[in-house]
């Protein structure tokens, strides 16, 4: 159990005040055959296993990009650097489109969007990892882990090039939203 962040109430407080958008759109999700079937592409397990920028360990989330490059660029960026893997660990993949129409989004994609109460470059460059090692949950997790209480996602810039990625939490997703992969039926297990 991670030690939870300071900034998690004052983000709570922040996002209990703040509008959240609809949003709906295609984004592309990249994974490797064995977590490939349409049921784990979308589950959060695995980022609720091992954490990730914008969620603890224990809360589950799904990553994605808006754009289907960049959603490789992420998944060898995290395996190649992230992990420390070489070339050699690399393993066929699968990549998909993940159709969404949510109701209660945080989008942070423009200076203008971002509220002076967060540090968007800090949050995009924290090594969550190291601080996850230490046993502390990072500022990214905390914010993740408030905009999970209110709405549905998040959108935010990439830490690994330009373009935006998306950080779902399933547990939040509102009845009337649609989560699903598409074509899953042609994925395998």
């Amino acid at each position: 159990m991670l030690k939870e962040h300071p900034s998690f109430s004052l983000y709570c407080e922040r996002l209990a005040q703040t509008q959240l958008a609809p949003w709906s759109g295609t984004i592309f999700r990249s994974a490797t055959i064995d977590h490939g079937s349409a049921e784990d592409l979308i589950s959060g397990h695995g980022s609720a296993i091992a954490g990730g920028r914008w969620n603890p360990p224990g809360l589950r989330a799904v990553y994605g990009s808006l754009e289907a490059g960049l959603s490789v660029d992420e998944s060898f960026n995290a395996i190649l650097h992230g992990f420390g893997f070489s070339i050699e660990d690399i393993h066929p993949r699968v990549i998909v489109g993940i159709e969404l129409n949510l109701e209660a989004v945080f989008i942070l994609k423009t200076s203008s969007q971002i509220p002076e109460w967060i540090d968007y470059d800090h949050l995009l460059t924290i090594d969550w990892r190291a601080e996850n090692a230490e046993g502390r949950e990072t500022i990214s997790q905390a914010f993740g882990r408030a905009v999970a209480q209110f709405g549905e996602a998040l959108i935010i810039g990439s830490s690994v090039r330009t373009g935006l990625n998306i950080a779902i939490f399933p547990d939040s997703i509102r009845s009337g939203s649609i989560f699903r992969v598409i074509h899953g039926d042609e994925l395998p297990g």
